[in-house]
């Protein structure tokens, strides 16, 4: 038998295989029964959901070129809208649980609950979490003792959240706003002990390595696209 002259799984040879429709089916379907079972033993947890999300919203790029000559412009610019239109996908899924954070806020407030938007809202929310699952993360006494101090860093979690997807349409905040979200997933593992792991890796892959992105141009440019806060950084300001 003839030797194999190259390795089977050499990078050539996936990235072949991923530009094909029924690769990223199986790549959807594994996530989702992956998902599934992991779900399958009396709760249901949400830190594989972008994961499943994305593999499925991948399925709609065009399929890779049956030939080894550059694509057509039609081709690229398929290509980019589906990318895009993934982003879209992800940072929605953001933006909703910011809102829903807001809304279950003024909820509370309105019927004098301690919840979200209360001065010790990260407090609470640390406290609860390592009581309900019995656990002591390295940051949760930080943030219990911090008390009213950790409100500005929970709204600024809530803004983060709720401004993403308009991020979609500032493609110079694609690379700022990945390694926000990514920080916040790290803070969330130190905090209640929720590590979204395969989350910061789908943020990596669409937000960090956005083809969007300009090259960068500092801080200052950064600031005044940032949504409704930038309007504190008119151009001659900073």
């Amino acid at each position: 038998m003839e030797p194999l002259r190259r390795p089977l799984l050499c990078p050539t040879a996936v990235a072949r295989a991923l530009g094909r429709l029924w690769a990223r089916g199986l790549a959807f379907a594994g996530c989702l029964e992956f998902f599934a079972f992991t779900c399958s033993f009396g709760t249901i947890r949400h830190v594989h959901h972008l994961l499943v999300i994305t593999t499925f919203l991948l399925l709609f790029l065009p399929a890779a070129p049956a030939g080894r000559g550059e694509p057509v412009l039609e081709g690229k610019t398929a290509y980019l809208r589906a990318f895009w239109g993934a982003q879209c996908g992800l940072l929605l899924t953001y933006s909703m649980s910011g809102f829903m954070k807001i809304l279950i806020g003024l909820w509370q407030l309105a019927t004098t609950r301690s919840g979200v938007l209360t001065p010790s809202a990260l407090a609470l929310h640390a406290a609860n979490s390592a009581f309900r699952f019995g656990i002591d993360p390295p940051g949760a006494d930080v943030a219990i003792r911090a008390g009213p101090l950790g409100l500005p860093l929970y709204l600024a979690v809530i803004y983060v959240e709720t401004a993403s997807l308009s991020i979609a349409f500032r493609p110079s905040l694609h690379r700022v706003w990945g390694a926000a979200l990514i920080l916040l997933h790290l803070g969330i593992g130190l905090v209640l002990n929720l590590f979204f792991t395969s989350s910061i890796l789908v943020v990596g892959i669409l937000l960090l390595a956005s083809p969007f992105a300009p090259p960068w141009t500092g801080w200052r440019r950064a600031a005044r696209d940032l949504p409704i806060a930038g309007r504190l950084f008119p151009r001659g300001s900073c």
